[in-house]
């Protein structure tokens, strides 16, 4: 049995700042490579670390207010009111932190950035104005559309070899790893075939071929 279908990534990952702000640094480009938890691009910090740092200074005083009204052995009202006092300005030192951390894009998974707006340093920007893709492109696999007619023909664990229209001449030996339980728009089901070996040069969106064993 042949079917066709294309490689498809079985991780993408999409970032993207949760604040408005100004764009300080971009470090990534692409087609580049980056690393888990690398730094992909920052936010003007300065507002914000002023925040913080009042927020901080209102958390002393109020502390301090709090630790010696109970030295005064306050009525129970004063006592909560006092400790509500406390506890907002504790909210409000975490909303700035939050806010400051956010300052800092960081990658979600290590891959390749297949995506990304172009936006300079310097360019003021909503969450939804910066947007970065990345594909981890050491889990690409063959993934197949399967006539309904052909469903009781494959299964996984089945073997396979892959031909590429990038690569003419060239096969690589595969399995099938899943058979979708629900049909795509077009009826057909999705079978996702794994590579024994990954080849070398893999791109996303390859289209090609599955020869599957027992099939024509």
């Amino acid at each position: 049995m042949e079917l066709t279908g294309q490689i498809v990534a079985g991780q993408i990952a999409t970032a993207k700042f949760q604040i408005a702000g100004r764009l300080t640094a971009v470090r990534c480009q692409p087609g580049g490579t980056v690393t888990k938890g690398q730094l992909l691009a920052a936010l003007d910090r300065t507002e914000l670390q002023a925040y913080l740092d009042r927020a901080l200074k209102q958390y002393d005083l109020e502390r301090a207010e709090f630790d010696e009204k109970q030295k005064q052995n306050p009525a129970e009202y004063d006592r909560r009111r006092a400790q509500d006092a406390l506890d907002i300005t504790v909210k409000n030192v975490e909303i700035a932190k939050a806010n400051l951390d956010a300052t800092q894009l960081d990658a979600p998974i290590g891959g390749v950035v297949v995506a990304m707006d172009n936006l300079p340093a310097g360019t003021n920007i909503t969450p939804a104005g910066f947007v970065i893709s990345l594909v981890d492109p050491t889990g690409l696999f063959f993934q197949a559309a399967l006539p309904q007619q052909s469903l009781t023909k494959v299964k996984v664990g089945q073997k396979v070899k892959v031909s590429l229209r990038a690569f003419p001449g060239q096969t690589w030996a595969a399995k099938v790893t899943r058979v979708a339980f629900a049909a795509a728009k077009d009826n057909t089901f999705a079978v996702d075939i794994v590579f024994d070996k990954l080849p070398a040069d893999l791109r996303l969106g390859l289209t090609g071929k599955a020869i599957l064993s027992g099939g024509k």
